[in-house]
């Protein structure tokens, strides 16, 4: 399983552009719906930030509703926008904190 999922995110998962990963239409076809619904699981965890797979039986039903049609829904603090041209995932920016200035121009983890 885990192997199979695998291949579905290397194959129709891509990142356009920072923070954004794009799965192919092919990823929503009729198929082994197992591994598409693991990997979407993986994928939502990794996009959200989450430490923690989210729910099979829940992630089972947003898998059947996109497979229907074009969407809009969160889960797992991931926005998954699903299109003709893909379906669509990003962070969810609830909740986040805001953007803090460098005070005094002052050193982070290496970083300014």
């Amino acid at each position: 399983l885990g192997r199979h999922a695998a291949m579905l995110i290397r194959d129709l998962a891509g990142m356009p552009v920072p923070g954004l990963i794009r799965l192919d239409p092919a990823f929503a076809a009729p198929g082994d719906a197992e591994a598409a619904v693991y990997a979407l699981r993986i994928l939502l965890a990794t996009v959200g930030g989450v430490a923690f797979l989210p729910d099979a039986i829940r992630s089972q039903a947003l898998f059947e509703r996109f497979r229907a049609g074009p969407l809009c829904a969160t889960l797992s603090r991931t926005v998954i926008d699903a299109r003709r041209s893909g379906i669509y995932l990003r962070r969810e920016s609830r909740g986040l904190p805001e953007a803090a200035l460098a005070v005094n121009n002052g050193l982070w983890d290496g970083r300014r």
